[in-house]
Protein backbone atom coordinates (compact mmCIF):
# COMPACT_ATOMS: atom_id res chain seq x y z
CA UNK A 1 0.00 0.00 0.00
CA UNK A 2 1.22 3.20 -0.84
CA UNK A 3 0.89 6.15 1.69
CA UNK A 4 0.14 9.49 0.32
CA UNK A 5 1.15 12.47 2.04
CA UNK A 6 -1.17 15.46 2.09
CA UNK A 7 0.34 19.13 2.68
CA UNK A 8 -1.89 21.77 3.54
CA UNK A 9 -1.38 25.09 1.66
CA UNK A 10 -1.89 28.69 2.96
CA UNK A 11 -3.47 31.17 0.72
CA UNK A 12 -1.64 34.50 1.36
CA UNK A 13 -4.92 36.68 1.43
CA UNK A 14 -3.00 40.12 -0.06
CA UNK A 15 -3.89 42.55 2.32
CA UNK A 16 -5.64 45.28 0.32
CA UNK A 17 -5.17 49.20 0.75
CA UNK A 18 -8.29 51.17 0.75
CA UNK A 19 -7.37 54.33 -0.48
CA UNK A 20 -4.85 53.19 -3.32
CA UNK A 21 -7.47 50.89 -4.82
CA UNK A 22 -9.86 53.65 -4.49
CA UNK A 23 -7.30 56.00 -6.27
CA UNK A 24 -6.84 53.58 -8.53
CA UNK A 25 -10.26 53.55 -9.60
CA UNK A 26 -10.63 57.24 -9.96
CA UNK A 27 -7.47 57.23 -12.26
CA UNK A 28 -8.75 55.16 -14.54
CA UNK A 29 -12.03 56.30 -14.76
CA UNK A 30 -10.89 59.95 -15.38
CA UNK A 31 -9.36 58.62 -18.45
CA UNK A 32 -13.02 58.63 -19.87
CA UNK A 33 -15.61 61.09 -20.64
CA UNK A 34 -19.47 59.37 -20.37
CA UNK A 35 -22.60 59.91 -21.84
CA UNK A 36 -25.56 58.72 -18.89
CA UNK A 37 -29.01 58.02 -19.79
CA UNK A 38 -31.14 56.44 -16.66
CA UNK A 39 -32.49 52.87 -17.12
CA UNK A 40 -35.55 53.59 -18.16
CA UNK A 41 -34.78 55.84 -20.87
CA UNK A 42 -34.25 54.61 -24.19
CA UNK A 43 -31.63 56.42 -25.99
CA UNK A 44 -28.59 58.39 -24.41
CA UNK A 45 -29.06 62.30 -24.34
CA UNK A 46 -26.46 64.39 -24.97
CA UNK A 47 -25.48 64.38 -21.35
CA UNK A 48 -21.40 64.10 -20.32
CA UNK A 49 -20.32 62.80 -16.97
CA UNK A 50 -16.70 63.36 -16.23
CA UNK A 51 -14.92 61.92 -12.47
CA UNK A 52 -11.62 63.73 -11.17
CA UNK A 53 -9.68 62.48 -8.15
CA UNK A 54 -8.46 65.12 -6.29
CA UNK A 55 -6.90 66.02 -2.73
CA UNK A 56 -7.93 68.66 -0.29
CA UNK A 57 -6.64 68.60 3.88
CA UNK A 58 -4.79 65.99 2.88
CA UNK A 59 -8.26 63.19 2.35
CA UNK A 60 -8.84 61.88 -0.78
CA UNK A 61 -12.19 63.14 -2.51
CA UNK A 62 -13.66 62.77 -6.10
CA UNK A 63 -15.00 65.49 -8.25
CA UNK A 64 -17.77 64.30 -10.65
CA UNK A 65 -18.74 67.18 -13.58
CA UNK A 66 -22.31 66.10 -14.94
CA UNK A 67 -23.33 68.31 -18.07
CA UNK A 68 -27.12 68.19 -18.88
CA UNK A 69 -28.45 70.43 -21.68
CA UNK A 70 -25.99 73.26 -20.90
CA UNK A 71 -26.40 72.76 -16.94
CA UNK A 72 -23.40 72.18 -14.92
CA UNK A 73 -23.31 70.28 -11.81
CA UNK A 74 -20.29 69.78 -9.68
CA UNK A 75 -19.75 67.11 -6.95
CA UNK A 76 -17.40 66.93 -4.46
CA UNK A 77 -17.45 63.74 -2.66
CA UNK A 78 -15.01 62.84 0.30
CA UNK A 79 -13.64 59.40 0.23
CA UNK A 80 -12.22 59.38 4.05
CA UNK A 81 -15.19 57.07 5.11
CA UNK A 82 -14.11 53.70 2.78
CA UNK A 83 -13.00 51.28 5.70
CA UNK A 84 -14.19 47.91 4.33
CA UNK A 85 -14.25 46.31 0.95
CA UNK A 86 -18.11 46.36 0.88
CA UNK A 87 -17.76 50.63 1.50
CA UNK A 88 -15.24 50.42 -1.49
CA UNK A 89 -18.66 48.49 -3.65
CA UNK A 90 -20.57 51.36 -1.96
CA UNK A 91 -18.53 54.74 -3.25
CA UNK A 92 -18.01 53.16 -6.77
CA UNK A 93 -21.97 52.77 -6.60
CA UNK A 94 -22.17 56.32 -5.78
CA UNK A 95 -19.34 57.41 -8.56
CA UNK A 96 -21.20 54.95 -11.22
CA UNK A 97 -24.93 54.90 -9.29
CA UNK A 98 -26.86 51.76 -11.03
CA UNK A 99 -29.64 53.44 -12.43
CA UNK A 100 -28.03 55.46 -14.78
CA UNK A 101 -25.92 53.87 -17.68
CA UNK A 102 -22.86 55.04 -18.69
CA UNK A 103 -21.65 54.83 -22.03
CA UNK A 104 -17.44 56.04 -22.41
CA UNK A 105 -17.20 58.45 -25.63
CA UNK A 106 -14.80 60.49 -27.18
CA UNK A 107 -15.22 64.29 -26.60
CA UNK A 108 -15.27 67.33 -28.68
CA UNK A 109 -11.96 69.17 -28.75
CA UNK A 110 -13.54 72.19 -26.99
CA UNK A 111 -14.75 69.47 -24.02
CA UNK A 112 -11.52 67.72 -24.06
CA UNK A 113 -9.98 70.96 -23.74
CA UNK A 114 -12.10 72.73 -21.19
CA UNK A 115 -11.60 69.26 -19.31
CA UNK A 116 -8.13 69.57 -19.48
CA UNK A 117 -8.53 73.42 -17.80
CA UNK A 118 -10.84 71.83 -15.01
CA UNK A 119 -8.10 69.40 -14.22
CA UNK A 120 -5.51 71.59 -13.56
CA UNK A 121 -7.51 74.22 -11.81
CA UNK A 122 -8.92 71.04 -9.54
CA UNK A 123 -5.13 69.88 -8.72
CA UNK A 124 -3.77 73.48 -7.80
CA UNK A 125 -7.17 74.33 -5.61
CA UNK A 126 -7.53 74.15 -2.11
CA UNK A 127 -11.29 75.59 -1.53
CA UNK A 128 -13.98 73.13 -2.30
CA UNK A 129 -16.33 76.01 -2.61
CA UNK A 130 -14.58 77.97 -5.07
CA UNK A 131 -13.54 74.66 -7.20
CA UNK A 132 -17.56 74.68 -7.61
CA UNK A 133 -18.08 77.81 -8.80
CA UNK A 134 -15.15 78.02 -11.20
CA UNK A 135 -15.89 74.45 -12.83
CA UNK A 136 -19.28 75.82 -13.60
CA UNK A 137 -17.65 79.27 -14.91
CA UNK A 138 -14.92 76.98 -16.73
CA UNK A 139 -17.88 74.78 -18.66
CA UNK A 140 -20.92 77.54 -19.45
Amino acid sequence: METVERTKTKVMKKEVNLEQSILDYLKSSSKHYFQTKYVWNTKYKEDYYKVFPATFDDKLHYVAVTIIEGKVDVKITDTSWVKTKNHLGMIKNSIFPQNVNHKSMKPNLEMKLKMEIVKKFIDSSTDVDVLKSEIKRILQ
